[in-house]
């Protein structure tokens, strides 16, 4: 929001400084007393809810931004870019929260709002109604007071494509983005830096680590020009590099990183905070990769117990960690534990997405898992078959994960000696990896593997030595 008084920029001020609750306590003082102060309402407001919004308290600041979007709706005449903002800071909340298509309404709408009133375009230049295709790009001027907001619009659908695994569309928002706030700023500037955070997101997706950490040490040498060395926002471009640790293979390294990003964080947030839950999650997965499965259990364990605490309702995230803590019993053989955590990770999807999710997928798979481990095959082919009806039907791009549940389908029916049919789901998995997913030849040469077993099951030796 523009045009804020002393009073609010002192409030905001206090919350960019990590000063959270002192920022609260003084709004909620301007918002009791707005009268003798004769303060605007809904930006006292907003501005709770940004600082809510800040502290992890998802559902207080979703309450202050819808009291601030009912009191601007009645206002005349209707300031349009505090409604966007609203908006936008409300697609926020959603994605945090997992909901995603959701979410990207949302945004959606914050930005057709944004793009009318910050854009000089030329004739016949729309936003398309189709939220999975491309948005457009190309725009002829932006206004001046528009850099900031429409770099941010730009930047919450490239967060929803990498959700989508549509790497390469979440690179083209972010990088556009950042274009945007380059040219707006003309100096290292903290919107510029957690803009490389975003695109850091994307390359580590990518596994493209090298670049990612150039991208994240240049972010935290923006954040140090602003930041004292122990602010969360270096802290989390700390936590970037851990994962970039991490993803190399360096345990060691990433271990200690992120161990020292989780004092920071543990230093400024409150105890059950959901930055707190996901830095405890990387550790226990590092553990994990380093075969401590005790420590890890604990961890993750722990992050359990926060997120029940915290955010009880939020069964997405729950179910998420509930599905971590199977990962580690499985590979300790406690099979009926492991099948006791993912069933109940199934429940709290199922509940949290009426409609269904891909998410879903996980919890069925591991559930076909353990089935398969217990003799079960039947029922572990169901659950198999139902994991992979729920990818191709919510994310069809997916083909990493539908080439996958099929070869669990395949992998069962050969303990059935159901060989041709078995057969029949690895090709169409190998089909789908070479074509769409080429640069993963480790899970191409085990499909190939798959394959060559089941010749050898039926003893067509000459087939078998194409696939070996």
């Amino acid at each position: 929001m523009e045009d804020l008084s002393i009073r609010i920029l002192f409030g905001r001020l206090m919350c960019d400084t990590g000063q959270w609750n002192q920022s609260q306590h003084f709004f909620q003082y301007l918002l009791n007393n707005s009268i003798s102060y004769n303060e605007d309402l809904a930006k006292i407001e907003y501005s709770l809810g940004g600082v809510l919004q800040c502290k992890g308290e998802w559902n207080e600041a979703r309450k202050y931004y819808e009291h601030a979007f009912e009191r601007l709706i009645n206002i005349r005449p209707i300031r349009i870019k505090d409604l966007a903002d609203i908006l936008f800071n409300l697609g926020e909340i959603l994605y945090e929260e997992g909901k995603y298509d959701e979410a990207l309404d949302y945004y959606a709408e914050a930005f057709t709002i944004r793009k009318q009133y910050y854009y000089v375009t030329k004739a016949n230049r729309s936003c398309l109604s189709n939220h999975q295709k491309m948005y457009w790009l190309q725009f002829n001027k932006i206004r001046l007071n528009g850099y900031v907001p429409i770099a941010n619009s730009l930047c919450s659908f490239g967060k929803i494509f990498l959700r989508q695994i549509k790497c390469d569309e979440a690179l083209i928002f972010h990088q556009r983005a950042l274009t945007i706030l380059e040219e707006y700023y003309q100096f290292p500037h903290i919107d510029i830096a957690l803009n490389l955070e975003y695109l850091v997101q994307v390359l580590v997706e990518q596994k493209n680590y090298n670049e990612a950490f150039n991208f994240l040490q240049q972010a935290m040498s923006f954040y140090k020009k602003y930041y004292p060395n122990d602010h969360v926002k270096i802290a989390a471009s700390l936590y970037g590099i851990g994962i970039v640790y991490f993803g190399q293979g360096k345990y060691d390294k990433a271990l200690s990183v992120c161990e020292q990003v989780l004092k920071i964080f543990q230093k400024h947030y409150f105890s059950g905070h959901d930055m707190i839950v996901n830095v405890l999650k990387t550790i226990g997965c590092m553990q994990k990769g380093k075969e401590n499965y005790n420590k890890a259990l604990d961890l993750y364990r722990l992050a359990l117990t926060m997120q029940e605490n915290y955010y009880p309702s939020y069964y997405a995230d729950i179910a998420n960690t509930l599905n971590y803590i199977f990962d580690v019993l499985i590979c300790q053989s406690k099979y009926n534990e492991a099948l006791y955590y993912c069933q109940r990770a199934l429940e709290m999807q199922e509940s949290y997405y009426p409609s269904g999710n891909a998410s879903i997928a996980l919890s069925l798979s591991n559930i076909g898992v353990i089935l398969r481990k217990q003799g079960k095959y039947t029922e572990a082919i169901d659950c198999f078959r139902r994991a992979l009806t729920t990818v191709e039907k919510y994310t069809s791009f997916d083909h990493y994960s539908i080439a996958g549940f099929m070869n669990n389908i395949g992998s069962t029916l050969c303990y059935q000696a159901k060989y041709n049919e078995a057969l029949d789901y690895h090709r169409r998995a190998l089909e789908i990896q070479e074509k769409y997913c080429s640069s993963c030849q480790q899970e191409i040469a085990n499909t190939l593997n798959y394959i060559g077993n089941m010749f050898i099951e039926q003893k067509n030796y000459d087939e078998t030595l194409k696939y070996c």
